[in-house]
């Protein structure tokens, strides 16, 4: 079944989430790795380009794919809570969902900003524009985005963390069909329920607040600490 229902999610929203989840994994430690790259010789600084290259690359494809997954998502219905009279446990869930929506366009997002804003470093290796409309060559800009960017892989780092938390959670303590409903092939034996979800609003606005505190944290440090990043 390619579409979701009201019980399960369906083929398309399954491959979604785990190219993204792929990507995302392979990214964050790459992008670890090739920051402490040595480039004390033309070779050397050859092959740290050729890393940022596939990280940007990547990552432009990650932005590609999460775009994808929101559209897709947004004409499906979502499966009802498995666990729904939690409403504090279903609020901090949901929150972590949102976060990772956020993160999983915003972090790539930054990154190519952060490209656009740098004169002639490490291309984007996919047939697309090396800069993007409105951002000019800045260095102080481009280390204000890079700072941006940044922080908000820190975000999303803590996000998978409880996101995958949650995931065992579901599977060893709950022992519920959470999980199973993301996995291709699985056919998960729900019990049909009604759902009244009061707190609709509640995870996104505090996913928001988070969001916008992260901003303001990664201004700040900035302006603390003009040097943080070469």
């Amino acid at each position: 079944m390619l579409n979701n229902t009201r019980y399960s999610y369906g083929l398309v929203a399954q491959c979604l989430h785990w190219a993204t989840a792929v990507l995302i994994l392979i990214l964050l430690p790459l992008g670890m790795i090739m920051h402490n790259l040595p480039e004390g010789n033309p070779k050397e600084i050859a092959d740290k380009f050729w890393f940022y290259s596939l990280h940007k690359t990547l990552g432009v494809t990650v932005f590609a794919v999460a775009m994808l997954r929101v559209a897709w998502a947004i004409f499906q219905p979502s499966p009802v809570l498995l666990n729904a009279e939690r409403k504090l446990e279903n609020t901090l869930a949901k929150t972590v969902h949102w976060m990772l929506y956020g993160s999983i366009i915003l972090m790539p997002l930054t990154g190519w900003l952060h490209h656009s804003a740098t004169e002639g470093f490490a291309d984007i290796w996919w047939p697309l524009p090396q800069d993007l409309p409105l951002i000019p060559k800045s260095p102080e800009l481009a280390k204000q985005l890079g700072s941006l960017h940044q922080m908000i892989a820190i975000l999303i780092v803590v996000s998978v963390i409880l996101h995958i938390g949650g995931a065992l959670k579901h599977t060893f303590v709950d022992k519920d069909q959470t999980l199973a409903r993301m996995v291709p092939g699985m056919k998960p034996i729900i019990q049909k329920r009604v759902v009244n979800d009061r707190l609709h609003w509640i995870p996104l606005n505090l996913a928001i607040l988070i969001f916008a505190g992260t901003i303001v944290l990664a201004v700040v440090s900035e302006v603390n600490n003009p040097q943080h990043l070469k």
